[in-house]
């Protein structure tokens, strides 16, 4: 009896895409090749062993996760499979001979990963399945600030990152303009321990009780001109029932040094009050800056640095850079967990 096949449309949840970008990296692995033929029934000749094709993976989904459907996702698959051969991940070896146009195309995976891409590959994903996918990954990361402010015209809210499992990052403004503080990730509140300030710069830290619902955390990276970017922040919304994490998408448009000689990073992603400390992450999946306050065009500035002529200035949404942001780190907490990519393998 022939199945009939009834395409999933719909686009592929998060976890799906996760799971089956791992399953089809496993699969089509050369070292795997000889134990996929033994589950799959598949010859195994001496010498040299064939490459895999997508009808084999197919049938792979149903024997080893039990996926009794997984023909209806063949076109949300190729789709996948798509992205995979564009970065590298899936080499393309053709169709086989005796077989179809889509089924009998076959492939070897041949990842070439650094040391923290294999420890973090939900991270590195990202760069595979989009910034939704970032976007939902992060979310369990991103801290909502929240207090009274010690002065009038400031925001009482900010935004920070959970770096590792009791340092939330964040901005130094958020830190000193704010009196009262309460924290949460989603909705569970955070209990704080301590706070520090960098003298200098525009960065900070707030100790919490072990936070053990995530057993990996974020790392850093390296900012680069016109990365695309995706901003997380809570901004406060007026005529909303609901706290709403606030995501865009942007790119760096520059890097440059403030008047402090901090790296910043220019990005395109529009950012407002509250949104000072959120992360700014790079499309590799990994934290390329904070947001701090915007800047603005000028006509001129004087020999003191003093701005003239800004009636029709326009903002320029600034982030201090993750370069910055380690050195800081370091002065402000020699004992500091941090992970930056250095693409070692």
């Amino acid at each position: 009896m022939v199945r009939k096949i009834e395409s999933i449309l719909r686009p592929l949840s998060n976890d799906e895409k996760k799971i089956f970008t791992i399953s089809l990296i496993d699969f089509f692995s050369p070292m795997n090749n000889i134990k996929n033929r033994k589950l799959l029934n598949l010859p195994i000749n001496e010498g040299q062993l064939k490459p895999l094709n997508f009808g084999n993976f197919l049938n792979y989904l149903r024997e080893k996760n039990n996926l009794e459907n997984s023909y209806d996702y063949m076109n949300a698959l190729k789709k996948l499979i798509f992205r995979l051969e564009n970065e590298g991940l899936l080499i393309n070896m053709g169709i086989q001979p005796g077989t179809g146009p889509t089924l009998g195309f076959s492939y070897y995976s041949m990842p070439q990963l650094t040391l923290i891409q294999r420890n973090h590959e939900s991270f590195f994903l990202g760069k595979v399945l989009g910034i939704e996918y970032l976007r939902e990954l992060y979310s369990q990361y991103i801290v909502r600030i929240e207090g009274e402010p010690k002065t009038n015209n400031i925001s009482a809210t900010g935004s920070g990152i959970l770096i590792n499992k009791n340092t939330i990052l964040t901005c130094a403004h958020n830190i000193n303009d704010i009196k009262e503080h309460s924290i949460w990730i989603n909705e569970k509140e955070l209990q704080i321990k301590d706070m520090k300030a960098h003298s200098k710069h525009d960065i900070g830290i707030i100790k919490i009780e072990d936070y053990n619902k995530v057993s990996r955390f974020p790392y850093f990276g390296m900012p680069r001109e016109l990365d695309k970017t995706l901003t997380l922040g809570y901004p406060p919304l007026t005529c909303m029932k609901d706290v709403a994490l606030v995501a865009q998408s942007g790119e760096i448009n520059a890097i440059a040094k403030d008047w402090k000689d901090a790296e910043n990073i220019i990005i395109s992603s529009i950012t407002r009050p509250g949104n000072s400390g959120g992360p700014v992450i790079s499309e590799e999946g990994f934290i390329v800056g904070i947001v701090i306050n915007a800047s603005y065009s000028v006509t001129q500035i004087d020999s003191e640095k003093e701005v003239k002529n800004n009636e029709f200035s326009t903002p320029f949404y600034n982030a201090i850079s993750s370069n910055e942001i380690i050195k800081a780190l370091k002065e402000i907490d020699s004992e500091i967990e941090i992970i930056f990519e250095d693409y070692k393998v």
